[in-house]
């Protein structure tokens, strides 16, 4: 069954805080119609994910544009008020919903 985008829809933080994840959103926005935008922790900080558009597949594929406007693939999981995303390279972040 497929996942609404309006179902991430909302503002979301960061809660992981390994190295990998330093190159990731401190908080992102989704809106339920297929754009983003995200803040790093600290004005200027280069991040992969700024600005742009996502989609849902069924089962687990989430699409992002990213910084320098290609469009990747991550694995990811919705549970309530919680989403992981497991980026290409295996490093899995953690969002909370504000």
């Amino acid at each position: 069954m497929p996942i609404p985008e309006s179902d991430l829809a909302g503002s979301w933080r960061k809660l992981s805080s390994q190295a990998c994840a330093a190159a990731y959103p401190l908080l992102i926005h989704f809106s339920d119609d297929g754009r983003y935008r995200a803040e790093a922790a600290n004005p200027g900080d280069f991040i992969l994910w700024d600005l742009g558009s996502y989609r849902i597949e069924p089962p687990d594929s989430l699409h992002l544009s990213t910084a320098n406007d290609a469009i990747i693939r991550y694995r990811w999981q919705l549970r309530s008020d919680h989403f992981t995303v497991t980026t290409p390279d295996q490093c899995v972040l953690e969002y909370q919903r504000l």
